[in-house]
């Protein structure tokens, strides 16, 4: 099953050099987090790679083991070498959606020309309280049904 849905080329032809940095056209580029260990970069080499289509990558383990930081890092490198990229997130808990944002917000603020680089929207539903949005990542949130509950008031 596997191999009828791996590619017969890869979406990005990413590859590990001897220093774990990643290659894409013998260009070399660096990692966002430095302190990735090989699995983690390999991870996120073969997300990039996108060898087997049409199958999820699962990041897995105990807490601690940095699957958000393996994660985060994906999303950057897919943000930097794809740059007409779309994605849609989505976490188990409010938190790591915040955590997740939080880190993002580098590739996220303005270019050089002042010009957004992305459009990011953290969604999360009214009944959140807004104490308890994060300020710094508040520029990206979208409240659902917010409005409807003021107008009810």
């Amino acid at each position: 099953m596997i191999e009828k849905n791996r590619r017969e080329r890869p979406q990005s032809d990413v590859r590990l050099n001897g220093e774990e940095s990643p290659l894409l056209d013998n260009r070399q580029y660096g990692w966002y987090n430095s302190k990735l260990n090989f699995i983690q970069k390999k991870a996120v080499a073969n997300i990039l790679r996108g060898k087997i289509r049409n199958m999820p990558y699962v990041i897995f383990g105990p807490p601690g083991t940095e699957k958000t930081a393996t994660l985060v890092e994906t999303i950057k490198q897919i943000f930097k070498l794809i740059p007409t990229a779309r994605m849609l997130l989505g976490t188990p808990s409010n938190n790591s959606a915040d955590v997740i944002t939080t880190q993002l917000i580098g590739v996220l603020r303005m270019d050089e020309q002042g010009a957004q680089k992305r459009t990011y929207i953290r969604a999360f539903d009214a009944s959140i309280a807004q104490d308890f949005i994060v300020d710094e990542i508040e520029t990206f949130c979208a409240e659902a049904n917010r409005t409807e509950q003021k107008s009810k008031s």
